[in-house]
């Protein structure tokens, strides 16, 4: 999520950050829309103007459930 090199999306101003720390401030679910799969961002508390959205990108084997492939 941390696409350093794409431009006009809004999905590199989210950073990693080790769950259960101050840092983290968000969290990924995974939701189902009309029959389709969709990546929700959810605030784990108020985040402040100019606060970084953080949440713990986790590893492939608990939290990087999107690189599944959805059928």
């Amino acid at each position: 999520i941390d696409a350093t090199k794409t431009v006009g999306h809004i999905c590199h101003f989210i950073n990693d950050a080790p769950e259960g720390s101050a840092l983290c401030n968000a969290r990924m679910k995974l939701e189902n829309f009309q029959g389709y799969p969709r990546l929700c961002l959810y605030s784990t508390r108020d985040i402040v103007l100019g606060e970084e959205i953080r949440y713990d990108y986790g590893d492939q084997s608990t939290n990087m459930f999107w690189r599944e492939q959805l059928m």
